[in-house]
């Protein structure tokens, strides 16, 4: 027989399951960039802080540091060439007056007389370990340098870290050919 006609709808029936993650979508174009943010606070200001001291080999009796001896008789220190740190010229120690960042460099030019390896450099509160030195090659050039934040009252020296005595050799000065310098010490407080 004929198909009979359509019965009406039924009630809807409970949710189905929930079905599983789509794929990511691609990533969204960059927004503007934000406002400038304010000025930061203007950082401590403080005095101008340096030394820079020279030894030379004029007047200068002896020419060599012993093991473990510090760099002494230093010739030219002039008012020009420092400012809040102490120096004394002749054992050779700087003191920081204030706390604060600082960098210091030295550098030392030594005889072919030597015996490699030679470690001279920056030392501490008359510590004997070289804090920053270099190892060179007899006749060569010892650099050093470091920045270090030091608290006042730290004292600073260069020292001969070999285990035998280390002969320095004068260099031609640019500035007077008369005062061959062997030695450089320079601080600077940077922050």
């Amino acid at each position: 027989g004929p198909t009979g006609a359509q019965g009406s709808q039924g009630i809807q029936g409970p949710a189905g399951a929930r079905g599983p993650t789509g794929a990511q979508g691609s990533q969204g174009i960059q927004g503007p960039p934000g406002t400038q943010g304010p000025t930061g606070p203007t950082g401590p200001s403080f005095p101008p802080t340096f030394l820079s001291a020279t030894r030379t080999s004029s007047n200068i009796l002896t020419q060599v540091i012993p093991s473990g001896g510090i760099i002494t008789n230093y010739t030219t220190v002039s008012p020009n060439n420092i400012q809040n740190i102490q120096f004394n010229n002749t054992t050779g120690i700087a003191t920081i007056i204030n706390d604060g960042v600082y960098y210091i460099s030295a550098e030392i030019f030594l005889s072919s007389q030597n015996t490699v390896p030679i470690l001279i450099g920056i030392t501490l509160n008359a510590n004997n370990a070289v804090f920053s030195g270099i190892v060179n090659v007899p006749g060569g050039t010892s650099v050093s340098s470091t920045i270090i934040r030091l608290n006042a009252g730290t004292t600073i020296q260069l020292r001969n870290g070999t285990l035998t005595s280390v002969n320095l050799a004068p260099q031609f000065n640019s500035i007077s050919s008369s005062d061959p310098i062997n030695v450089t010490f320079n601080i600077i407080r940077i922050a």
